[in-house]
């Protein structure tokens, strides 16, 4: 939020929205805190009319009362899964009624652009929207490849009807991975389950 009032004030709503939202931006209002002789600190502090602390403490106060109208108001039961949140589903799970049965996940999802679990988040207003984030994750030693280990968004249905249609959504949400070795399926020790594809099935384009 002081990244937006510090950037519309010099850019204007339009750029400065879109500018504050970035990479580039967030890190910077820091650096003015940090920094009294920042060059950027006097342009900012004319264009807005008030000084980098003012802007700071109206930030600041926004964002308590934002959250405390959604999470109540006491500091100690806010939770980041309670704001963030990951939906997925198709279009058509967003509409009223059929909607719900298409959803194949909505779950508190923590992380932002600055963690090990990133994600790019849109302000839905009442809430934060995770809508890029890591779709799958993997994680190997070369080394020993039958230490490899993946965690996937969604299952490979998109047939709410299916067992595969949001099997993985859950355990892809908490961060869970589940273990799968690379090389020959000969080769694979302790073998839980396989999945044969029928010779003529998959089509190549």
């Amino acid at each position: 939020m002081l990244a937006e009032r510090c950037f519309v004030a010099v850019l204007g709503p339009k750029v400065g929205r879109r500018f504050a939202n970035g990479r580039r931006a967030l890190p910077r209002p820091e650096r003015l805190l940090a920094d009294p002789d920042d060059p950027l600190r006097a342009d900012v502090e004319r264009a807005a009319g008030a000084s980098l602390a003012e802007l700071a403490t109206g930030a600041l106060r926004e964002a308590l009362e934002r959250i405390a109208r959604h999470c109540g108001p006491e500091p100690e039961q806010w939770r980041w899964g309670d704001i963030q949140r990951a939906r997925l589903g198709t279009l058509l799970a967003e509409l009223p009624r059929v909607g719900p049965r298409l959803l194949a996940l909505d779950a508190p999802f923590p992380g932002d652009d600055y963690t090990v679990n990133p994600s790019r988040s849109l302000d839905e207003g009442r809430r934060l929207h995770a809508f890029v984030a890591a779709s799958s994750r993997f994680v190997c030693d070369l080394g020993r490849p039958e230490e490899a280990w993946f965690a996937h968004s969604s299952g490979p249905s998109g047939d709410p009807g299916s067992a595969w249609h949001a099997n993985l959504c859950e355990p892809w949400s908490r961060f869970e991975f589940f273990r799968a070795a690379l090389g020959p399926a000969e080769g694979v020790p302790e073998v839980v389950e396989r999945l044969v594809v029928p010779a003529g099935s998959v089509q190549r384009r």
